[in-house]
This record gives C-alpha cells, sequence and structure tokens, in this order.
C-alpha cells in the first residue's frame, strides 16, 4: 500500500508491528523463556537476588565490548 507524506504514522502503526515486529516476535523464543521463567520461583528468586550483581557486571562488560 502506499501512503503520502502527510498521514499520520500513529494511523499505521498497527501496520507497521504486523509486518515488521510480529514476524521476528514469532520467531524468537523469548516469549517461551519468559514463560519458563515466570513459572519457576526458585528461578525468579535466584535472578531477582543476584539482580545487582548481573547489572553491574553488564555494565562493566558493556563498557568493555560497546
Amino acid at each position: 500500500m502506499k501512503y503520502s507524506a502527510k498521514e499520520k504514522v500513529s494511523d499505521h502503526l498497527g501496520e507497521f508491528f504486523q509486518t515488521f515486529i510480529d514476524p521476528i516476535l514469532n520467531k524468537s523464543p523469548i516469549l517461551k523463556h519468559r514463560e519458563i521463567i515466570r513459572k519457576s520461583v526458585k528461578l525468579n528468586e535466584l535472578l531477582y537476588d543476584n539482580n545487582k550483581a548481573l547489572v553491574l557486571l553488564f555494565d562493566q562488560t558493556r563498557k568493555v565490548h560497546g
């Protein structure tokens, strides 16, 4: 479909997501991974307890490799 420059982008945002974002999301295992994490009380506890250390390590790694 062809659009003019005068059209509001927000009117076509849903179409953009369906065309470009949804196919990527549907191929990604992230939703399944999040479902597994949410079902595991122990994993959630460990992630919560270690969040500060994980964020610190991520930030340090990002600075080195970024």
